[in-house]
């Protein structure tokens, strides 16, 4: 036993002066000790909104649990957080006798991106209106939604922090990001399985010792799954429709166990937006050594010289509130210049040995739009849809030349499709929103359908581009909100206990 004992000193020891040497090393000398395998998993994936989002606009930061979060105490127009990372003002873990918790879990639209203001987000708005209608009651709002997050993310968090909170009532809102392209791999391949080995991982990256072997051992381990991988690289949804319902189904028995009441909402999304834009401004997302981050194929569609039906007056009526960001994306999408003639005669030369060129087809079809030739338009538009009928821009570009002959029904039919089709840009899809009522449906739980009621209300005239809506948009989910709250009596019911 002694010897034992001798021996396992020794080589406490021997750790021990290591971890001083390679501490010493880092510290005197232009070298570190890093972890540049999270780097060569993101790229070697193409996890490229993973490597955005852990970055974004300066509020967000790495977590190894949760990918990414918001750093604590921003003071930053609408990300305001405390010092738990979660928006608005600080709040005591374990509640108050008699307050009556609000929950609300999303992403960037319950955040609130584009307004000006923190309080004109709806989760804050709904808590304005419930204060006005309830007076005295002490009510609480714990925003915990966080820009790019999906209902992957949803369940960690609750799992983690959110049980712990004993919400009186749940409110989620995901969909956007769960229905879009990322890398090779999907949320749940990513987000860890298990929080003690995460714990674990993040209280051993601490020591250099660690930083070193896995800065030795994970550049070996990629090489050999390298060859593997690249027999089977394909772009796959961050959530798909059935995940997405298994998260939420989830998140809601978990929050029914200790009593809480979980309101669901569908996702609204403007119909008319022009599909696969909003990623073009990442298509030279980088890594921290350089490499371009996003899939190859999502790289040659979103910088394809594809032109779309754009009217600049139009946009400008339906999204006043269109902020620098989205005009900036707006401006990298692809428009011949030049005469239009002289392009025209370019494109019908180049039809005459590439008949079934569906660039050439849509570039003519929009050229012809501009100039007012909606006949000739939707000719070459159908034709180019012969040949790919599951283009989101050419169904968009045939709505917007269907809806200037003047049949505005099968015009939001293509808008739809476009919609539907497109999974570079994060707008959710009808089914995801079909699971939500079903899920309202299997467990007897009120459901607002917000992407009802926005339709109901001028849609399009509600958002501030892709999916965010605007301080009215907010608003009316907020009013909304509110009525159904007191159609349900959750707080008369609860205060008479």
């Amino acid at each position: 036993m002694k010897r034992v004992l001798i021996g396992v000193l020794i080589s406490l020891a021997c750790l021990a002066g290591l971890e001083l040497s390679l501490r010493l090393t880092t510290l005197f000398f232009d070298w570190k000790v890093t972890d540049s395998g999270r780097d060569r998993f993101i790229y070697h994936n193409r996890l490229w909104q993973q490597q955005l989002f852990s970055n974004f606009l300066g509020v967000h930061q790495s977590d190894p649990l949760l990918l990414w979060e918001f750093k604590p105490h921003l003071h930053k127009n609408i990300f305001q957080t405390n010092s738990q990372g979660t928006l608005g003002p600080e709040f005591q873990k374990q509640k108050p006798p008699g307050r009556f918790r609000i929950l609300l879990l999303g992403d960037s639209s319950p955040v609130g991106l584009g307004l000006p203001r923190r309080e004109e987000a709806f989760g804050e708005q709904f808590l304005q209106l419930l204060k006005e209608t309830y007076p005295g009651r002490d009510l609480e709002l714990i925003n915990a939604s966080v820009s790019g997050y999906t209902s992957a993310q949803g369940v960690v968090w609750f799992k983690k922090y959110g049980v712990q909170l004993e919400p009186d009532l749940l409110m989620l809102f995901f969909g956007n990001n769960d229905a879009s392209f990322n890398g090779f791999l999907e949320d749940r391949q990513i987000l860890p399985q298990s929080f003690w080995l995460s714990d674990l991982q993040h209280f051993l990256g601490r020591f250099a010792i660690y930083q070193a072997l896995r800065g030795a051992l994970i550049p070996l381990k990629e090489r050999l799954l390298h060859r593997k991988r690249l027999q089977s690289e394909q772009l796959k949804l961050r959530v798909p429709a059935p995940d997405y319902f298994n998260n939420l189904k989830e998140i809601i028995e978990m929050a029914k166990q200790p009593g809480a009441q979980i309101l669901l909402t569908t996702i609204p999304v403007p119909r008319e937006w022009p599909p696969a834009i909003e990623f073009k401004p990442f298509l030279n997302l980088k890594t921290k050594s350089g490499e371009l981050i996003m899939p190859q194929e999502s790289r040659a569609l979103l910088s394809a010289q594809m032109a779309f039906c754009l009217d600049w007056s139009e946009i400008k009526q339906k999204y006043p509130q269109i902020d620098y960001w989205t005009l900036n994306v707006f401006r990298q999408v692809y428009s011949d210049s030049g005469n239009l003639d002289s392009s025209i005669f370019e494109y019908q030369k180049s039809l005459s040995t590439e008949t079934a060129n569906i660039y050439a087809l849509n570039n003519l079809a929009v050229l012809f739009w501009t100039k007012k030739d909606y006949v000739k338009s939707l000719q070459f538009l159908t034709r180019a849809l012969g040949q790919d009928s599951l283009n989101p821009v050419l169904h968009y570009n045939l709505g917007m030349t269907i809806k200037k002959l003047g049949d505005t029904l099968s015009a939001l039919e293509e808008f739809h499709k476009a919609k539907e089709l497109d999974f570079h840009s994060l707008r959710t899809k009808d089914l995801y929103n079909q699971k939500i009522k079903l899920l309202a449906q299997l467990y007897n739980l009120p459901l607002l359908d917000l992407d009802s009621l926005f339709l109901e209300n001028n849609n399009e005239f509600l958002f501030i581009d892709h999916c965010h809506p605007t301080k009215a948009g907010h608003r009316l989910i907020a009013q909304a909100l509110l009525e159904k709250i007191k159609e349900t009596s959750w707080l008369e019911k609860r205060e008479a206990r």
